[in-house]
């Protein structure tokens, strides 16, 4: 009896590894996908009570996120610069977009604005595997929302 005990705990702790290995990516992607979405949320309310306006730029490994500065010269200042976690990386490099009054005002990429488009999708994926993304899609009126995989 105690050997059935023991054989079902260890095909139990099997299974659960086995799921833990065959979903970890996903979990990475997702994971990644809900941390930028809550410092969107974030600098979207911090723009909102503050007054004040807001550029998040994505680069391969990480994001930057600059406040525009009140002064006369009206320049970018880097507020803090996050990497992404697990080795995540983004297929958009030099996206960018601007909140003001707690939306998105407007994006572009590697500083170009005239390549505005109907909307854009900012992939995570892993290098491992990149056939395997989870992201966030930018409408152009400013709303956007995440992606699962």
């Amino acid at each position: 009896m105690r050997k059935a005990w023991i054989v079902c705990l260890v095909f139990l702790f099997a299974v659960t590894g086995g799921l833990y290995f065959l979903r970890r990516e996903s979990y990475f992607l997702n994971k990644n996908v809900r941390l930028v979405s809550m410092r969107i949320f974030e600098y979207q309310e911090l723009s909102l009570h503050r007054r004040l306006k807001y550029k998040i730029e994505f680069l391969q490994d990480r994001y930057r996120i600059y406040v525009l500065a009140p002064s006369p010269e009206e320049t970018w200042k880097e507020v803090k610069e996050i990497r992404y976690e697990d080795g995540i990386e983004t297929n958009l490099l030099g996206f960018a977009f601007e909140i003001q009054k707690g939306r998105i005002i407007s994006y572009e990429f590697s500083g170009d604005r005239s390549s505005i488009r109907r909307q854009v999708v900012l992939g995570f994926f892993a290098p491992k595997n990149p056939l395997k993304q989870s992201g966030i899609l930018f409408h152009r009126d400013g709303t956007w929302r995440a992606l699962k995989r």
